[in-house]
C-alpha cells in the first residue's frame, strides 16, 4: 500500500522546475512514478512517452478499453525567494511544504494511493505528463500518439482546488511585440517618437476592446504585461535587442510579453489588431509578433460529471464548484477539445501556489484519496477467490 504522506515526502526532494542546470525540469520525478507504478500497480502496463531530451510521459493502462483517464502534471515553476520552510518538502502542524506540494504532486500522490488500495481496475488509464507550468508539450505529445486510440467518457485532472470541482477554464492567449519609434531628444518631445508609450497606448486599445467580452460562465477577460523592455536600440545579442537607457533620448524601441485569459468570443487575432492601431495612433508601428498560445477555454456540463461529483458528495457531505472565471487556464482543455470527452478538474487543499512556503493541508489528501477510491469502485475488478 501508498502512503500519501510519505510518498509526498519523497517526491518533493525531488526537484522538477526548469533551470540551466536541470534542462530536462521533471524527468528525475518522472522516473521515480513510473518505479512507483511498475511496483505498487503491477496491474498497469507503462508507457513512457519521449517528449524530448531525457523527458517523458507516463501513459499507464490496466489494457482494456479506457473509460475512465486520470491526468496530473509533473513539473513544477521554479521555487523563488523568501522560504522559510524547505523548498523540497518539510512536515509542519498537519501540512506539508514544498514546491509542487499543493501544485501538483500532492494531488497525485493521493490518486497513487487511492489506486493501490482499490487494486486491479478494467477500463482506467493514468497520464502523468511534462511541462504543463511552461509550453504544454507534454499533453501536446500525449495527444499526438493517442488522440485516435484515446476514447474515454470522462477526464479527471488534478490541479489546485481546496477540494471543490473546476468544470472548465477560459482559454489562454500570449504574444510578444516589438514596436518601433524615433529618437529624438527629450526636452523636445515632437523631434521623436516614444516606443515606450506606443506600446502602452497599444495596451490601453486592446484592454478597451477586451473589457467588452464576457462569458455568463466563464466571467471577464484579464490582462497581464508579464514583461516589458524600452530603451534606445544599440543592436542585438542573438535575438535580445542591447538598449540604451539616457534619460535625455527618447526610447525608439519596446518589446514585451502580454498574455489574456480569454472568452470564446475572442480570439488572438482581435487582440493583437486592437494592439497595433492602438501603436500606431501613437505614431509608431509594430515590427514583430510572435504569438506563443492562442488556446480555447471549455465548459463540461455538470451531469457529465456524476461519477466524481457523486464521490464527492458521498466523502464531503457536499459538492461545491469553483469560479472558472476566476482560475487558470489547463491544458485538460486540449482534451476537451481533441478527444470531446467530458473534463474535470479536482486536487486537495493549501496555498501559496506558484509562490513561497508552498503547502498542502494533509487531511485534504486523505480526503481526496476517498474520492479517487469512490470514483474507481465502478471499475474493480472482483477480488480473487
Amino acid at each position: 500500500m501508498i502512503d500519501a504522506p510519505s510518498l509526498l515526502e519523497r517526491t518533493l526532494a525531488i526537484p522538477c522546475w526548469r533551470t540551466p542546470d536541470n534542462p530536462d525540469v521533471e524527468s528525475g520525478v518522472s522516473a521515480f512514478f513510473s518505479d512507483v507504478i511498475q511496483r505498487e500497480l503491477p496491474w498497469l502496463k507503462v508507457n513512457q512517452q519521449h517528449v524530448d531530451g531525457n523527458r517523458f510521459n507516463i501513459f499507464a493502462t490496466d489494457g482494456s478499453p479506457m473509460e475512465m483517464l486520470f491526468v496530473g502534471h509533473l513539473d513544477c515553476v521554479p521555487p523563488g525567494t523568501g522560504w522559510e520552510y524547505r523548498v523540497t518538502g518539510e512536515m509542519d502542524g498537519g501540512r506539508c511544504y514544498g514546491r509542487g506540494a499543493y501544485d501538483v504532486k500532492g494531488g497525485i500522490v493521493a490518486l497513487l494511493a487511492a489506486a493501490a488500495r482499490m487494486g486491479a481496475t478494467r477500463g482506467v488509464g493514468y497520464l502523468l505528463y511534462c511541462d504543463e507550468e511552461y509550453d504544454f508539450h507534454g499533453m501536446r505529445r500525449f495527444l499526438a500518439i493517442e488522440r485516435s486510440r484515446a476514447k474515454p467518457k470522462l477526464a479527471i485532472a488534478i490541479e489546485p482546488t481546496n477540494l471543490r470541482v473546476r468544470s472548465g477554464c477560459r482559454g489562454i492567449t500570449e504574444f510578444t511585440a516589438i514596436v518601433r519609434g524615433k529618437c529624438g531628444h527629450a526636452a523636445r518631445p515632437w523631434t521623436g517618437q516614444s516606443a515606450l508609450k506606443a506600446f502602452l497606448h497599444g495596451v490601453r486599445r486592446m484592454d478597451e476592446f477586451t473589457e467588452q467580452h464576457t462569458d455568463p460562465t466563464l466571467g471577464r477577460t484579464t490582462r497581464n504585461i508579464a514583461s516589458l523592455r524600452a530603451g534606445q536600440f544599440r543592436g542585438l545579442d542573438g535575438e535580445y535587442a542591447i538598449l540604451a537607457e539616457d534619460g535625455n533620448i527618447i526610447p525608439d524601441y519596446a518589446r514585451g510579453i502580454i498574455e489574456i485569459r480569454t472568452v470564446p468570443s475572442m480570439h488572438a487575432e482581435h487582440c493583437i489588431d486592437a494592439f497595433r492601431r492602438g501603436v500606431e495612433e501613437a505614431g509608431c508601428h509594430v515590427e514583430r509578433v510572435v504569438k506563443r498560445f492562442d488556446f480555447r477555454g471549455f465548459q463540461t456540463a455538470h451531469e457529465a460529471l456524476k461519477p466524481l461529483t457523486d464521490a464527492v458528495h458521498a466523502t464531503l457531505g457536499s459538492v461545491e464548484f469553483e469560479d472558472i472565471g476566476a482560475s487558470g487556464y489547463s491544458d485538460v482543455q486540449l482534451l476537451s477539445s481533441q478527444l470531446g470527452v467530458p473534463c474535470a478538474i479536482i486536487g486537495p487543499t493549501g496555498d501559496n501556489m506558484h509562490a513561497a512556503d508552498e503547502f498542502v493541508e494533509l487531511d485534504s489528501l486523505r480526503q481526496l484519496q476517498e474520492i479517487f477510491e469512490r470514483t474507481l469502485v465502478p471499475y474493480r475488478l472482483p477480488a480473487a477467490p
